[in-house]
């Protein structure tokens, strides 16, 4: 029996395990948006009374001087829509918004750095990396939810949360490099759906519990089953094999065999499972540079424009935790969908179409391009549904992009690209999360960073479907020369119907 061909409940375990950590990520995300929310604001004087304000709400006029103001030290912050915030906490507001706007591309810039964490989970393992990254976000976590709030230990431990981003994307190449081939495309294409859930269900712990703290906390206990991992996780096989580990390799091959009434596989030794030989180096293939060029332009785009849209918490309606809400959930069916979408026509079409329904549906949401745009009844729920469709059509494409990152390269690097196509979109998300952020908040739209987002999309996608290609039915490569052999393929067949191509998936 092939290593691919191998699945059974142990397998299922180890799925349950890490989408702890895309789950937590969802939540780390959508708690994000919430955390540096700043609610509209009204300047108190000295002795807690409204005295007259500026526009600005950031200075204030004596009662027995109409000539001189003073800035501003109080503010009565609105609590209709959140109670609390760590921007009021801090009364980041005024002379300090600077040091708000420090924290909102903040948790994108420490997902930079994850690319060393893909080095080192290449070089020592998956399965280590994994428990190092899970066990080390869970304590930041916490500490984030009981220390005092303190601007500059905050800052701390939300950058070195990148370990909460490392766990998913090891998952995630761990998840690769142990299902079966017939099953991978479903498995990553839907792996992120546990992301949205996570994003869906963070508003009920933001609106339940008043102090952000609190539902910080809260939000933590299924990190808890992080303690489990040890003893469910494998190491992946194609890894050990890759490092001339093949004694461990066949372990844990009759581990994930073990109810399996398979006569070949049982009657199969160490000796047969082949070693590799890497004699290219993945530096000198410069087909391979190429394709990792172009998903890392790929990533850069969507996550400027997937943070620069999520950042905004009245994106679709006006209702901050309904829009929360509305924006995860409709994130949980572009899973399901892009599969079937990609055994249709194909996972790079796919990619192409979706993104490019996408990009048009955003594009003439009414209001977006003129923010002071007095939208009527059938405007605002236009403007609803295109913000829906635009989100759910890129994350349809997303989802899809996945398998490109951890099945076009070997497996001695496989780990390094998925972290590196990471930390790019986190520099895309970083800048387009401060578009977003300061728009929605500054001009109540994004008029400003509408061109960008365009355009960006569009060169993407370009040279993505010129030269990247379909993998709908590839094994993963092990060494460079195999990843050198997936070939563009230009022949794309709309005529076979879904149900067909699916039938034909699981043969």
């Amino acid at each position: 029996m092939a290593m691919e061909e191998i699945i059974n409940l142990r397998l299922f375990l180890i799925y349950f395990i890490i989408s702890v950590s895309v789950f937590q990520s969802g939540v780390d995300f959508q708690m994000s948006m919430f955390l540096y929310y700043t609610p509209k604001y009204q300047c108190l004087s000295p002795n807690q009374t409204t005295d007259s304000i500026t526009p600005d709400n950031c200075f204030y006029v004596p009662v027995n001087s109409s000539l001189a103001k003073f800035p501003c030290t109080k503010w009565k912050f609105d609590k209709s829509k959140i109670k609390s915030t760590f921007v009021t906490e801090l009364k980041l507001v005024c002379n300090q918004r600077f040091l708000q706007w420090i924290l909102i591309p903040l948790r994108n810039i420490s997902g930079v750095f994850a690319i060393f964490l893909g080095i080192l989970s290449d070089m020592k393992g998956r399965k280590p990396m994994f428990l190092i990254c899970s066990g080390s976000d869970t304590i930041i976590w916490i500490l984030l939810g009981i220390l005092p709030s303190h601007y500059s230990l905050h800052i701390f431990l939300r950058f070195i949360k990148l370990f909460g981003i490392g766990s998913s994307i090891i998952g995630l190449v761990l998840v690769t490099e142990l299902t079966p081939k017939k099953y991978r495309n479903f498995i990553i294409i839907n792996y992120w759906s546990v992301f949205s859930i996570g994003m869906a269900m963070t508003p009920w712990y933001i609106k339940r519990f008043a102090y952000w703290k609190q539902s910080w906390l809260i939000a933590a206990f299924p990190m808890f089953l992080y303690g489990l991992a040890p003893l469910i996780l494998l190491e992946s096989p194609k890894w050990l094999i890759s490092n001339s580990r093949k004694d461990e390799a066949f372990e844990v091959l009759q581990i994930l065999n073990q109810n399996s009434e398979d006569e070949d596989f049982n009657n199969k030794s160490i000796d047969d499972i082949e070693t590799v030989h890497e004699n290219k180096r993945f530096c000198h293939s410069k087909s391979l540079l190429i394709r990792l060029g172009i998903l890392l332009i790929t990533s850069l785009s969507f996550y400027f424009v997937y943070q620069g849209t999520a950042t905004n918490l009245e994106f679709a309606i006006s209702d901050i935790y309904i829009n929360a809400m509305i924006m995860g959930l409709i994130e949980i069916p572009a899973g399901p969908l892009g599969y079937l979408s990609s055994i249709a026509i194909g996972s790079v079409t796919s990619v192409v179409i979706w993104t490019t329904i996408g990009l048009i549906s955003y594009s003439i949401i009414p209001g977006n391009w003129d923010p002071m745009l007095n939208l009527t009844q059938t405007g605002k729920i236009s403007h609803s549904i295109l913000a829906c469709l635009s989100k759910f059509s890129l994350v349809v494409a997303w989802n899809i992009l996945s398998v490109f990152y951890v099945a076009l390269f070997p497996t001695n690097k496989r780990n390094f690209v998925a972290n590196f196509g990471e930390a790019t979109g986190f520099i895309g998300a970083a800048i387009g999360g401060f578009a977003g952020y300061y728009y929605s908040n500054d001009n109540g739209g994004f008029s400003f960073a509408n061109f960008i987002y365009g355009i960006l999309l569009i060169i993407s996608m370009i040279l993505f479907g010129l030269i990247i290609p379909s993998i709908n039915k590839t094994s993963l490569p092990n060494t460079v020369e195999e990843a050198e052999q997936i070939k563009k393929d230009s022949q794309f067949c709309f005529t076979e119907s879904i149900g067909d191509k699916i039938v034909e998936e699981y043969k």
